[in-house]
């Protein structure tokens, strides 16, 4: 069997397979199924399993040869020489991996989405917008009441994927985390800056992520590779796809409760607002050691200045304490974590005058600024 003329137009564009091999099928392939999966055998008697979408070529993987014969016998289709050979010697079955559950294909990062927005620039009401879109979509996909062959229900499979696992670069000067640890790379959805009032849909989105990581990562996220053992097999493919349409009727709950979660925030807090929600700018050593020492004494503003003046050697002001105070409240108010005390330093503050101590830590759950005492702000 020889490849037919020319007849599709992805046939003539570049593939980029994962081994760094580039082909184009009309030169390099001598052999077309299109009978199930689009396969094509190479002129160096390799494999390829190709996927396109409305005359483009969207992806090209190979395939061992183990693969290629149990994609032809399941069509019926005439076998190529080699894997004639290969059926004959009765060696093949044996080849069979034993079969992996679902659960192996999780917490593995298989699903490589780099986005090219930085983490810092990340608005994520949008990221939830679109994952209440296109998870909309992929339930109707599962559901068969669209057809996944279709392009745009593949793409739109695609940004509902990227939008639960892209991981967005940090730089490392505007990092909000702790500073007492080098900040990660990346980070994931939810290891964003969620605005407040976003708990309960950041522990929706947490879930969902559960619920489609394994199958999803069974599905795209391990390659066909020939020398790659962690490819799954058909079978185990086969079963990610069942456990996908058999968690329909949860994801279908998790996207409803999502978009009204969504949409109530939006009624409360424009869109608007939610954009222009500014990334704050990580508080300084003063501003946490001011923040302790509120926190642990309930000390006024003027006697945390008068404390943090003596034990760094420099002029406070009560002012500038009250901005440092600001500064860390909005920090802690959009749920970023803080860092551990600096205790020496505590400790070097208390001693420039240990009766603050008499006021005792806020015992009664009201900041100083509602203690008799009062603050001078």
């Amino acid at each position: 069997m020889s490849l037919p003329p020319f007849e599709f137009p992805f046939e003539r564009e570049q593939a980029h397979l994962e081994n760094g091999k580039e082909v184009v099928l009309k030169k390099h392939a001598v052999n077309r199924w299109t009978r199930g999966r689009n396969l094509y055998e190479l002129q160096t008697g390799e494999f390829l399993i190709v996927e396109h979408a409305q005359g483009r070529l969207l992806s090209a993987s190979q395939i061992d040869d183990y693969h290629a014969l149990k994609n032809l016998l399941d069509i019926d289709a005439e076998l190529p020489p080699k894997l004639q050979q290969l059926l004959d010697a009765g060696e093949w079955p044996k080849w069979e991996r034993p079969k992996r559950e679902l659960s192996y294909w999780a917490g593995k990062s298989l699903l490589k989405c780099e986005a090219s927005l930085a983490a810092h620039d990340v608005v994520v009401a949008d990221q939830l917008k679109v994952i209440v879109r296109t998870g909309t979509v992929a339930v109707q996909l599962l559901r068969g009441q669209l057809d996944l062959q279709s392009g745009e229900a593949r793409e739109i499979r695609g940004e509902f994927i990227g939008a639960l696992f892209y991981k967005y670069p940090v730089d490392p000067d505007r990092w909000w985390g702790t500073q007492d640890c080098i900040p990660p790379a990346t980070v994931g959805i939810l290891e964003l800056q969620w605005p407040a009032g976003t708990q309960e849909m950041r522990a929706i989105v947490g879930e969902i992520l559960l619920l489609v990581e394994p199958p999803f990562a069974c599905l795209y996220g391990s390659g066909r590779r020939v020398d790659n053992r962690l490819a799954p097999t058909c079978e185990e493919q086969e079963a990610a796809e069942n456990a996908l349409k058999e968690c329909v009727p949860r994801l279908e709950q998790l996207i409803v409760r999502l978009k009204q979660q969504l949409e109530e925030l939006l009624n409360d807090t424009t869109m608007e607002r939610l954009k222009e929600q500014k990334v704050l700018k990580v508080p300084g050593q003063d501003a946490w050691l001011a923040y302790f020492l509120r926190e642990i004494t309930g000390a006024t503003q003027k006697q945390i200045a008068k404390l943090i003046a003596g034990a760094t050697g420099g002029t406070t002001e009560q002012g500038t304490v009250s901005r440092w105070l600001k500064e860390v409240d909005a920090w802690i108010a959009q749920s970023n974590r803080s860092p551990a005390p600096d205790l020496p330093l505590i400790g070097r503050a208390l001693a420039i005058d240990p009766t603050v101590l008499n006021l005792g830590p806020r015992l009664d759950g009201r900041t100083p600024r509602q203690r008799e005492e009062g603050d001078d702000s």
